[in-house]
C-alpha cells in the first residue's frame, strides 16, 4: 500500500483537475469545430442579418410594439453570440484564441454588442 503525503495528494488532485479541465476543453473544441456547429452559427448570423435588415426597412417608431420586438431579437441574438464566445474562450484559452484573427474579431463584435445592451 502506498501512503501519499499531503503535498503528493495536492499535486495528484491538481493533475486530476487539470485532466478533467483538459478533457472538457477538448470536448468544447470538437463541438465548436464540428460541421453542425459551424452551420448552426452561420444560420444564426444569417437570421440576425435578416432581422437587422427588416428593422432598417421597417423603421419602427419609438415606443411602438415593433421596437420592443426588435429589441428582444437583439437581446436574444447577442446572448447567443455571447454564449458562443464564452465557449470558444473556454475551448481555445488563451493564446490559441487570441492568435486567431476571426476569434479576435468575434470577441470585439460581441463585446461591443453586449455593451450596447447595457
Amino acid at each position: 500500500m502506498v501512503i501519499l503525503g499531503k503535498a503528493s495528494k495536492t499535486a495528484l488532485k491538481r493533475v486530476t483537475n487539470r485532466t478533467r479541465l483538459d478533457s472538457l476543453r477538448k470536448r468544447a473544441q470538437r463541438l465548436t469545430s464540428s460541421n453542425f456547429w459551424q452551420r448552426t452559427s452561420s444560420l444564426i448570423v444569417a437570421a440576425n442579418l435578416v432581422v437587422n435588415i427588416a428593422q432598417s426597412q421597417a423603421v419602427p417608431e419609438d415606443g411602438s410594439f415593433s421596437v420592443l420586438v426588435f429589441e428582444h431579437f437583439d437581446t436574444a441574438f447577442t446572448s447567443i453570440f455571447a454564449v458562443e464566445l464564452v465557449l470558444h474562450l473556454f475551448a481555445y484559452w488563451f493564446w490559441d484564441f487570441f492568435s486567431d484573427g476571426w476569434m479576435v474579431f468575434d470577441f470585439v463584435v460581441v463585446v461591443v454588442s453586449v455593451l450596447s445592451l447595457i
